[in-house]
């Protein structure tokens, strides 16, 4: 006589055996991502500090390569007296953004110290024959061109961002530094006209030719200095 058959209730140890095994890969799993961004903050932080501890956290340095040949594509000989040097430090603010919600999202703002130079002066390849005359008393006159700027630019190694801050969801807006040097360059054009470069530097270039034409045994000197006109881009 067969005996009737029974089922056998399941064991628990296969799901217990699964449940162990996820928790044991995501607890190795945390672990793991603790290490590279506890290394990478180490990095960071070590990078504050000129300190390295962990090489592979560490942020990868800029590399440049200038091994292409230069390529010359004009070249002009120059007659220029420099006569004065403005140095001007200004501070610039480049901002992209809207209302509070959006500035607090999507905003973009940089302070920019910026430092540059304006060289002014008169340039004598522009000197005419005419401008120049001497009469039969040896004394002598001359008329030179206006005063103008010849160099307008910021220094590099001088020029920084001061302040930059952000949006939330904000990318960064990769031409507002840019932007905001070239309004640098503006900015301390039309600063050094306002504190008269061109006024100083034509009186400047007067002086200098006058000095240099006595020298030369005229009986007497005469030098006319006209001042030049400022070109601001707006």
């Amino acid at each position: 006589m067969q005996r009737p058959l029974t089922a056998t209730p399941a064991t628990p140890r296969a799901g217990l055996t699964n449940t162990c095994l996820v928790a044991v890969a995501a607890g190795l799993l945390a672990i793991i991502l603790s290490i590279v961004l506890a290394g990478i903050a180490i990095g960071r932080i070590g990078s504050w500090f000129d300190l390295n501890p962990f090489g592979v956290f560490a942020e990868p340095e800029t590399t440049i390569d200038d091994r292409q040949p230069a390529v010359v594509v004009q070249m002009q000989s120059l007659a220029r007296l420099e006569t004065m040097n403005f140095t001007i430090e200004k501070v610039i603010e480049a901002e992209k953004g809207g209302n509070a919600f959006q500035d607090l999202l999507f905003g973009d703002r940089i302070l920019l110290i910026a430092h540059g130079n304006v060289i002014a002066g008169v340039d004598l390849s522009t000197l005419d024959p005419d401008d120049v005359a001497v009469d039969e008393a040896n004394a002598v006159s001359v008329t030179l061109p206006a005063s103008e700027i010849f160099v307008a630019t910021l220094n590099n190694e001088e020029t920084r961002v001061y302040d930059r801050e952000q949006g939330l969801l904000s990318r960064g807006d990769a031409q507002i530094e840019t932007k905001a040097r070239q309004a640098a360059e503006a900015s301390i054009l039309e600063a050094a006209c306002e504190q008269g470069i061109l006024e100083r530097a034509a009186t400047e270039a007067q002086t200098q030719v006058t000095a240099l034409l006595g020298a030369l045994q005229f009986s007497s000197v005469t030098v006319i200095a006209p001042t030049g006109t400022c070109d601001v881009p707006e």
